[in-house]
């Protein structure tokens, strides 16, 4: 919680709509044009980007604080990225924005809570999907062998789904009203 409230006050944004875009060009040399150009590269699209609330390069930060944004060892720069909008927005927009940092001629990483946040939700949406693909025919398997028909192994299954489907059609219409 400290270090969120450090990060608002310095950067004046709100932490949790904050990432940071790590550019790396091995063998390049840090204090080279070629290298200062590509970090360039890599941010443009997002400084007139609607989406994008701030950009911070190693060009644009105070001379103390630019010197900390590059690792000269392991040929990177960082880009501070602040996006519009609470945490919702920042998760809608974080696939595009991201998209655009690949467009440079670099590498680029990015990490921070949104990444974070979009990455964890987008493995529990597929592991989800696997474990019901999974657990779908395991159930009526064992549902079949307990009741002995397929008719009757079919019915709580289906019961099921419906309370499911309806269930969430329930929080879905409760949430956008």
């Amino acid at each position: 919680e400290r270090a969120d409230q450090l990060i608002e006050q310095v950067t004046g944004h709100p932490p949790e709509t904050l990432f940071v875009a790590i550019v790396e060009a091995p063998g390049v040399d840090v204090d080279s044009a070629t290298f200062r150009d590509g970090v360039e590269a890599a941010a443009a699209p997002l400084r007139d980007d609607a989406r994008v609330l701030s950009v911070v390069t190693p060009a644009d930060a105070p001379s103390f604080q630019a010197a900390s944004m590059v690792n000269a060892s392991s040929h990177d720069a960082l880009v501070v990225v602040t996006l519009k909008g609470e945490l919702k927005e920042a998760l809608a927009a974080y696939p595009a924005v991201r998209a655009e940092l690949d467009r440079g001629p670099f590498h680029v990483t990015a990490t921070g809570h949104v990444p974070f946040v979009h990455d964890l939700d987008e493995t529990l949406a597929h592991d989800l999907f696997v474990a019901e693909l999974v657990s779908l025919p395991l159930a009526l398997l064992v549902l079949v062998v307990v009741f002995r028909t397929v008719v009757a192994a079919v019915l709580p299954v289906g019961v099921g789904g419906l309370a499911v489907a309806g269930g969430i059609a329930a929080v879905f219409a409760l949430s956008h009203h």
